[in-house]
């Protein structure tokens, strides 16, 4: 627990892994919770913050939690965030101000941002104020 936080149920599990019964387990993270050594809200915003600053965006960050055991509404850390902005940010580290050259491209570009977890509106909406703010001779 030192080097990362952890979610209750990846507690619970590495506990039921170990052989301890359930209410053994349930008296264990009860207790972690009221001495502060374990949240559920603290390692949603410590797992969105890692993530978005790893470039994902928010469906693959709520994805990851939900598989963590935890509702993405334990996460206020994800409204925060400039989608819009990270999503320009991860497109730009890999193709930079240019605009997809043919459908063929436009769909692998959008691929890619898609299985870095953000949405196809999210996408759409992007590629369309790229393609307002680059130069005719790239969008030709």
């Amino acid at each position: 627990m030192a080097r990362r936080e952890f979610s209750a149920a990846e507690l619970r599990g590495k506990l039921a892994l170990k052989g301890y019964s359930a209410p053994v387990i349930t008296a264990v993270l009860d207790e972690m919770r009221q001495a502060g050594w374990q949240d559920d809200g603290r390692y949603a915003d410590s797992v969105v913050r890692n993530q978005a600053g790893r470039g994902f965006g928010p469906l693959a960050i709520r994805h990851r939690l939900l598989h963590a055991g935890v509702d993405d509404a334990a996460a206020p850390a994800l409204a925060e965030i400039d989608w819009r902005a990270a999503l320009a940010a991860v497109y730009q580290k890999k193709y930079g101000d240019t605009y997809p050259g043919d459908c063929a491209e436009y769909a692998q570009r959008g691929r890619f941002l898609q299985n870095r977890g953000f949405s196809v509106e999210q996408i759409r909406d992007f590629f369309n104020q790229l393609k307002r703010h680059t130069p005719k001779s790239l969008s030709e």
